[in-house]
């Protein structure tokens, strides 16, 4: 029985072999840092970067929105008239949705 097993599988007669696979079993799961933890860590990595860019040209709107209300005292009425909704004392404001 035991000598038919091994010629059925003479592969794991091997120790170099089976010292590889032992290996590679052994990182795949067992690991602390395996290989299901590094594709997630890739993952998360991507999705930051994805964020860093949105986040980038968002700041670089904001810099170009700041530096045009330095500048001019009309972009600053249009800015606070539009975002916090002030009028002047005399006029009535009506806002449509």
């Amino acid at each position: 029985m035991n000598n038919a097993f091994f010629t059925k599988y003479q592969f794991l007669k091997n120790k170099y072999l089976l010292v590889i696979l032992f290996f590679l079993v052994w990182m795949a799961f067992f690991d602390p840092k395996d290989w299901g933890l590094i594709a997630n860590r890739m993952e998360k990595l991507k999705n930051l970067e994805k964020a860093e860019k949105q986040l980038s040209v968002q700041i670089a709107e904001t810099k170009a929105e700041l530096q045009e209300l330095k500048t001019s005292a009309a972009t600053i009425e249009k800015y606070a008239r539009e975002r916090y909704r002030m009028k002047k004392d005399n006029e009535e404001v009506f806002i449509c949705k």
